[in-house]
């Protein structure tokens, strides 16, 4: 569902919105910044000349996280936050990065119920994008799980909603 006015989570999401779009010199530089950096990360791990392969199905599972790591770093930097509790700090708030290239999150206990930054990427279409959300939990939302740890059955997983940024138009995406 859309976070408008009236909704508990409009104002931080908002003042974190605009936070971000000033720090990045506009939706336009977040763009332009954001989509040419997944490629960058993705491309440096792919590495085609060292390693024949072609796409980031033929990267290795380690690999794989290690940009949702990248991503952190690079989004850190560019917007000058410092580190917090969580991934980032903006302003007085704790907030975390997640990113995937697949069909869903892998979400921290510690940042349930916290502003987080998410970002997507889609190779295959050529396709990222990012909003803020706060996540809470939900009963029956596939695609958010927190990590827990492994028990002899492997990783038990709880379902969790994001709920959308502020009603402000579309999260950027690239062209």
């Amino acid at each position: 569902s859309e976070v408008g006015p009236g909704h508990p989570d409009f104002d931080v999401l908002l003042q974190i919105e605009n936070d971000i779009l000033k720090s990045s010199d506009g939706a336009g530089a977040l763009r332009t910044f954001f989509c040419g950096m997944l490629r960058d990360e993705i491309d440096k791990l792919i590495d085609t000349p060292n390693t024949d392969r072609r796409s980031y199905a033929d990267l290795e599972k380690v690999e794989k996280t290690y940009i949702g790591t990248r991503v952190e770093i690079r989004l850190r930097k560019f917007w000058g936050y410092p580190k917090g509790r969580l991934d980032l700090k903006v302003g007085h708030m704790d907030v975390d990065i997640k990113h995937t290239m697949e069909s869903g999150w892998m979400i921290p206990r510690e940042a349930i119920g916290m502003p987080c930054i998410l970002s997507a990427a889609n190779e295959a279409s050529a396709r990222c994008s990012m909003a803020t959300r706060r996540l809470v939990p939900r009963s029956r939302t596939p695609n958010i799980y927190p990590r827990r740890p492994r028990g002899p059955r492997g990783p038990e997983q709880t379902p969790h909603q994001a709920h959308p940024g502020p009603r402000r138009g579309r999260p950027p995406t690239n062209p």
